[in-house]
């Protein structure tokens, strides 16, 4: 009897560990995916970036050739992204970067090990 509900009692424990844990999976990939949105600018503002909620993003860059190019991007996980350019900046298919969010900091890392840091403007 007492094995019984000992082993209930971890079945319970179990469980309820397992929901915790899904629960903190679940706040760290909703956290990032909503801390990225809105306009980054680069440390020496020569470009910007800006997410938006539903998976497109703008890239600007000024100075004598500035540009304009829409983008695609999804997390691929907690911390990764890919990020696809449109037009003749997308041949090369679509980029992977690291991310890291850190208060207004946004750092990516693209596959070469290429670090980007931006700035939130808004």
């Amino acid at each position: 009897m007492l094995a019984k509900q000992t082993l209930k009692r971890f079945g319970v424990l179990c469980s309820l560990c397992l929901v915790l844990v899904l629960a903190m999976m679940l706040v760290a990939c909703s956290s990032t995916e909503k801390a990225i949105i809105g306009k980054w600018e680069k440390a020496d503002g020569g470009e910007s970036i800006e997410f938006f909620k539903d998976g497109t993003a703008i890239v600007e860059s000024e100075g004598g050739w500035g540009w304009t190019v829409t983008a695609n991007y999804e997390f691929i996980d907690d911390n990764r992204i890919s990020l696809a350019l449109s037009g003749l900046f997308g041949l090369a298919g679509p980029q992977v970067y690291e991310v890291e969010i850190s208060r207004n900091q946004l750092t990516l890392t693209s596959t070469d090990g290429t670090i980007m840091e931006y700035t939130k403007v808004d």
